[in-house]
């Protein structure tokens, strides 16, 4: 991941265990960010940038933020129909169409395919990455 989070922490000689007990991020989290395996959410990215003092985009550039977390098709695409409607209509619980929207759970496959029939979609029009099976 293209973050400046490793960086600026070694300029600041800030320990990942300081930054965890400023941000509220667990230590592990701030490893992984730091070291690239972890994408960085938003909550994060403001958590951080409020701990550290800094802009966000000091952290991570909207060009890189954008690759890890295009944007959020599911939310463009569902519009003004409510996640309480979309869970309705898929039979799915609304907290997991949430999460699922903030890409705190991926979504099993069925899951992403009950919600792109119930917006009248194909599945890869929500997810990109997934090649629906004609």
């Amino acid at each position: 991941m293209n973050s400046n989070l490793k960086q600026i922490l070694e300029e600041r000689k800030i320990p990942g265990w300081k930054l965890s007990q400023l941000s509220k991020i667990p230590p592990s989290k701030i490893s992984k960010m730091k070291n690239g395996t972890l994408a960085i959410g938003p909550k994060q990215l403001n958590q951080l940038a409020k701990a550290l003092n800094v802009e966000e985009t000091d952290i991570c550039p909207r060009g890189a933020y954008s690759t890890y977390f295009p944007k959020n098709n599911l939310k463009t695409i569902r519009g003004d129909k409510s996640q309480l409607s979309l869970a309705y209509d898929t039979g799915l619980h609304p907290a997991v169409i949430s999460q699922i929207e903030l890409r705190k759970i991926p979504g099993n496959k069925e899951a992403r395919k009950k919600i792109a029939k119930a917006l009248s979609v194909k599945v890869s029009d929500i997810w990109p990455e997934d090649k629906e099976e004609e």
